[in-house]
């Protein structure tokens, strides 16, 4: 007789609810699912209940606004855990670093103290389910999921996480720290990363610190839609557009493309050649980057756009009739705004840090080294005018940018392999 297979229940902790690169999954985890649950961090505001809305998720959210008296007890209680205590004395000092450091680490116990009692209660009202939870970030919510992982019942068939950037590379961190690695190697049954690079990083990390029981760890990459299959169709012109997109923040190095843009401006702009620049995005350092564009750009040859719905991002690339894209951050995984551009045919520029290496090469855009040589900014010049004035030479770097984002980049390939894996890997070990 063939056993009835159990139904399945997804308990995801997306972080911020309205992350594109979360919202990108959504469609199809609500395909391998039976039923899902999202336990979001902040506030339920607008665009919170649009995603709510569009996607008919069953949202719970926890923010330290839901603090209270008791929660403190608990957190005073939670810090005698021997592991925490272990922690603590391996990483906190009195200084004023580890003192951030101890803060940091409290951080991450008041969202799990908060957390807990929803994740136990989903997974107790579904008593006929099996239970996958998710955390889309290896930062305090794959804590949250890993924390309370001894008290789940048997149901509870896989706990596994995301690894993207900020939350794997300590050094991306201002305290060169981020709390329970060891305890989320030991206690997560995987580790999916969205990046070659990251997964060898923290194999190192976990091989310095000796680490006998460890989680699984496999390479799942992102992965974008251009649903309506568009393409950057090249015509002759004296104008090359550049376009960025990323938070504004001093990670994302907009000065550097500032720089960059000045002097494109100044050496293109003598061969005949006109250069303009579109930014998406915005972000605590906006006040700053509209200064320097002030001072060192010329009016007219850029456009600061601000927040743009993810929906749209492709056809504004379309609109602005945008030849490339560029990306000068100091520090990323494999970036999803490079796979959006390569998904349209757009070249790329970008810095040789984190993943980048694993989606631009000379076949389909200019990988720069790092750290930036002292001409880069004539390097980038002459290859532009290399490239773009060359039919053939770009017609052929716009294939391979397609066919790099169809191969290895596609959401339509990428997700329901991400979801198969962790419905069909290795899973929690089960009592008879």
């Amino acid at each position: 007789m063939i056993r009835e297979q159990k139904r399945k229940k997804l308990i995801v902790l997306p972080g911020n609810l309205t992350s594109a690169f979360f919202v990108n999954e959504i469609p199809y985890f609500q395909r391998e699912f039976d039923k899902v649950t999202v336990i979001a961090f902040g506030k339920l505001g607008k665009e919170e209940r649009q995603v709510i809305e569009r996607f008919h998720l069953d949202c719970h959210f926890c923010s330290l606004r839901q603090l209270r008296l008791k929660h403190i007890l608990y957190v005073i209680r939670w810090m005698q855990l021997s592991y925490v205590k272990k922690e603590i004395k391996t990483y906190v000092s009195f200084s004023k670093n580890g003192l951030k450091r101890f803060a940091y680490l409290i951080f991450y116990g008041i969202y799990h103290i908060i957390t807990e009692p929803m994740l136990l209660q989903e997974i107790n009202h579904s008593t006929d389910m099996d239970i996958y939870l998710y955390a889309f970030w290896m930062s305090r919510a794959a804590y949250c999921v890993a924390a309370s992982a001894d008290k789940y019942p048997h149901r509870v068939v896989k706990i596994c996480t995301r690894a993207h950037g900020y939350d794997l590379y300590q050094e991306r961190n201002q305290t060169g720290y981020l709390p329970f690695r060891r305890f989320l190697a030991e206690k997560l049954d995987a580790v999916y990363f969205i990046s070659k690079d990251g997964k060898s990083y923290f194999e190192e990390m976990i091989e310095d610190r000796q680490l006998s029981c460890i989680c699984d760890r496999k390479l799942s990459y992102l992965g974008t839609r251009n649903k309506d299959n568009l393409q950057k169709v090249a015509v002759p012109k004296n104008k090359v557009v550049i376009a960025s997109c990323s938070s504004v923040i001093d990670i994302k190095r907009l000065d550097l493309i500032i720089e960059l843009m000045e002097y494109l401006i100044k050496h293109l702009s003598e061969k005949g050649i006109k250069v303009y620049w579109i930014h998406i995005g915005d972000g605590k350092q906006i006040k700053d980057v509209k200064r320097q564009c002030t001072e060192k750009l010329k009016k007219g040859c850029y456009r600061l756009l601000g927040k743009v719905d993810n929906a749209i991002i492709l056809k504004t690339y379309i609109k602005y009739d945008v030849d490339y894209f560029i990306n000068l951050s100091d520090s990323e995984g494999v970036p999803v705004s490079i796979m959006e551009a390569m998904s349209l045919g757009l070249p790329v520029i970008a810095r040789n840090v984190g993943g980048n290496r694993e989606i631009v090469n000379t076949s389909n855009g200019l990988l720069l080294s790092e750290p930036l040589p002292k001409g880069w900014k004539a390097q980038v010049c002459e290859w532009l005018q290399k490239n773009y004035f060359d039919k053939d030479s770009y017609s052929i770097m716009q294939a391979n940018a397609r066919e790099m984002w169809d191969k290895n980049y596609n959401a339509d390939r990428n997700y329901p392999q991400f979801f198969k894996d962790m419905c069909t890997g290795v899973q929690r070990n089960k009592k008879s």
